[in-house]
């Protein structure tokens, strides 16, 4: 398949769920990569294995499958076990329409496990403050004023000397 025009378009979704309700099969969730136009002769898994290493997907290709424009979803067929002649069958299949739509199943992420102790939290008020600022009596707050505004006249004196 090594002329200069043929290429083909891979529409790609990864990081959902493949789920199946009575004859139904649907992909649910994550992500819509970009078209992607690809040399079919340059085509391998690792294309696939790459929508693993971003921040929206942070585990292993469980299995990949495949079906092409005309085809619905009970039609699918993986890429998995054999894996290059898999994709030379996919190439194949899709060599008259030019397309083929991918779906790329995720294997589940081993869970982040948080230490309790070391989280730490603090109550906040509404408008922001700590709740342990709460208790804060007037007078302190308007001796706080005060002395915001002392500094501000002493910094606007120091700037006319200068």
């Amino acid at each position: 398949m090594s002329y200069d025009n043929e290429k083909l378009t891979l529409y790609i979704q990864y990081g959902g769920l493949l789920s199946k309700k009575g004859n139904n099969i649907c992909y649910k969730g994550g992500l819509t990569a970009p078209n992607m136009l690809v040399d079919p002769d340059l085509l391998t898994f690792s294309i696939f294995e790459d929508f693993t290493n971003n921040p929206e997907t942070v585990s292993n290709v469980e299995k990949v499958w495949y079906r092409l424009p005309n085809e619905d979803m009970s039609a699918l067929r993986s890429i998995w076990q054999d894996k290059d002649n898999e994709i030379m069958k996919m190439v194949a299949e899709a060599k008259d329409c030019g397309e083929v739509y991918i779906y790329v199943e995720h294997s589940v992420s081993p869970p982040n496990v948080i230490d309790d102790a070391s989280l730490v939290t603090e109550a906040c008020l509404d408008d922001g403050e700590k709740a342990d600022d709460k208790g804060n009596s007037e007078e302190e707050d308007i001796d706080e004023e005060e002395s915001d505004g002392e500094n501000r006249e002493e910094e606007s004196d120091e700037e006319e000397r200068d």
